[in-house]
């Protein structure tokens, strides 16, 4: 097999759906070994010098999240915490940097129609920590922002609301962010010039993508045993100012809700077109915001479709029939996003 053929079986798993009658840690375990084949089904022009310690850093780690997961249904947390925190510190290719001034949006469904400012927008106070739900990168009653790359990406996330009642912000880091990455790479990112030396960077890291990307089965359940990886991932950046090392500020991550229903070829080029960051609050015990996120961030007021439609209508080419097909600039979502992006309409303004 060769690595371009190979980088796109590995996304083929990337992320997972579970089928009924198979239990999530079969699921997990199925999907792992289909993992550790594939790297066998390597023809071995590609492999790296130090390919034999490659697999046996894969094999170690899949074993380790296999151990986690048990260890986490038997109630022992704590235990399976210390064993993914030990073992992360191993992985390679795990911090990316964010540079400041980046473009993020955060959307919100509103059931009736309101104004809005964009304190509404930013994480959940904490004085209302009490509604916080579990999410894939975060636990009950402690608040996290989440933050999409793209109109289009926060709109899947939320199981694609009407866009009428959704409200959409646009957010700018004020300062660089240090980010535990969980994204899948573009192909480019994995070869350079002889197609191998890039290899030994992100192949030892895809048993945590895989853990971390299953689609939950069962969307009604209080307990959803595909956040276990990625639940205890935020728990380690939580931990990591008092460790050494990295300290990372949050998680970046592809998401698993990218829909075959659009294609916005250029954008998906692009990995974080489909890709969200979950910053968790860093001083949790006073006041209603994160004094640490609110210098983190700049936010404009939301505006939603509706609102924008009304306003003036959207920009076409005269021949958009045919020419803005699947471009997404000329979609709704790429329509906001030009939008948000007028300073003179909306403004960057500081969390009060």
């Amino acid at each position: 097999m060769d690595i371009r053929t190979f980088y796109f079986e590995i996304k083929k798993l990337l992320p997972s759906e579970q089928v009924e009658n198979v239990s999530f840690r079969d699921h997990l375990s199925i999907s792992l070994k289909k993992y550790q084949n594939l790297l066998n089904e390597l023809d071995s022009s590609f492999h790296p010098e130090n390919w034999d310690e490659i697999l046996r850093n894969v094999d170690k780690l899949s074993n380790t999240i296999k151990e986690v997961v048990k260890r986490y249904y038997l109630g022992h947390q704590a235990l399976a915490f210390n064993l993914l925190k030990k073992q992360i510190s191993h992985v390679t290719n795990v911090c990316y940097i964010l540079q400041p001034h980046m473009k993020w949006y955060r959307m919100r469904y509103i059931k009736e129609s309101k104004h809005m400012n964009y304190n509404e927008m930013f994480h959940i106070p904490l004085s209302k920590r009490g509604i916080v739900k579990t999410e894939r990168y975060s636990f009950p009653g402690y608040p996290c922002l989440y933050l999409g790359a793209s109109v289009y990406d926060c709109w899947e996330e939320l199981q694609r609301p009407s866009l009428d009642m959704a409200y959409i912000s646009q957010l700018e880091n004020t300062s660089q962010i240090t980010a535990l990455d969980m994204t899948m790479p573009e192909l480019e990112e994995w070869m350079d010039e002889s197609g191998i030396k890039r290899l030994q960077w992100q192949l030892p890291k895809i048993p945590l993508l895989i853990a971390s990307m299953v689609k939950v089965k069962n969307k009604d359940d209080v307990f959803k045993p595909e956040y276990i990886i990625p639940q205890l991932l935020m728990e380690i950046v939580l931990s990591s100012p008092k460790s050494k090392g990295t300290k990372f500020d949050g998680i970046m991550y592809s998401s698993v809700c990218e829909s075959k229903d659009f294609d916005f070829k250029l954008q998906k080029r692009n990995r974080f077109f489909m890709c969200n960051l979950a910053i968790p609050v860093k001083q949790p015990l006073a006041g209603n915001y994160c004094n640490w996120l609110v210098s983190m961030f700049q936010i404009t007021n939301p505006t939603s479709d509706e609102l924008e439609r009304t306003k003036c209508v959207y920009d076409y080419p005269h021949n958009h029939v045919d020419s803005a097909k699947d471009e997404y600039q000329y979609s709704v979502f790429g329509q906001l996003e030009k939008r948000l992006s007028n300073r003179k309409r909306y403004p960057l303004y500081t969390i009060n």
